[in-house]
């Protein structure tokens, strides 16, 4: 099987990339040498799944961050989105009066947040409106076990058209204003990164000495 253009869905891109590279590297974190594989990839994204199907969250859920970037921040992202949730990424330079109307707009059921964030996101929380679950999470760490993910999981189907992230503008004229994006325009986001860079499967990429996350 190989990874041509007729994959639709962030799930069945992992999927086809851990068949045809399983330990090819997709990741490597500059401030601590690990790597993720494609394999280790998909296997963190059905954890990470089941953990959040344990959760109770359903189908189309919401799921925020307020994070810097890093390896885990990655697999969330990627592993919610795999599983069938919506990623809501959140700016952490935003104020706790902009981060409280997006938490409480987007209508996410938990958010995982580094320890850093953790004063301004419960400044924010203080006039959401309703319960929220947060999970305090390492950027640099493994995937936290806040749930016990069921075995046997059957993951919940996923369309082309499902909706996968949630984004949000800076709102700096007026309220932030929330963009939905689906499984397919994921996709296509990064299909036309691998064309404008001309990427190809035997590009090799170099660690960066220099970390890309926020100030």
């Amino acid at each position: 099987m190989g990874v041509g253009m007729e994959v639709k869905t962030i799930r069945e891109a992992v999927d086809a990339m851990a068949q045809v590279q399983p330990e090819t590297a997709f990741l490597i974190s500059p401030e601590t040498g690990t790597t993720l594989t494609f394999q280790g990839l998909r296997q963190q994204s059905i954890l990470l799944a089941g953990m959040l199907r344990a959760a109770g969250m359903e189908k189309g859920d919401k799921v925020a961050f307020l994070l810097d970037n890093g390896l885990l921040t990655a697999q969330l992202f990627l592993g919610t989105i795999y599983g069938g949730y919506v990623a809501v990424p959140l700016n952490v330079r935003a104020g706790a009066m902009q981060l409280s109307y997006m938490l409480d707009h987007c209508d996410a059921r938990l958010v995982f947040v580094e320890e850093k964030y953790v004063e301004l996101l419960s400044e924010a929380l203080g006039s959401v409106r309703r319960d929220m679950r947060v999970v305090n999470v390492n950027v640099d760490g493994p995937l936290p076990a806040f749930e016990e993910a069921p075995s046997g999981l059957e993951l919940l189907p996923l369309g082309a058209d499902d909706e996968a992230m949630l984004i949000y503008s800076s709102g700096s004229t007026g309220k932030p204003k929330g963009a939905i994006h689906t499984q397919s325009s994921v996709v296509a986001h990064g299909r036309n990164s691998i064309k404008s860079h001309q990427l190809t499967g035997h590009c090799w990429f170099c660690r960066s000495t220099t970390s890309t996350r926020s100030a």
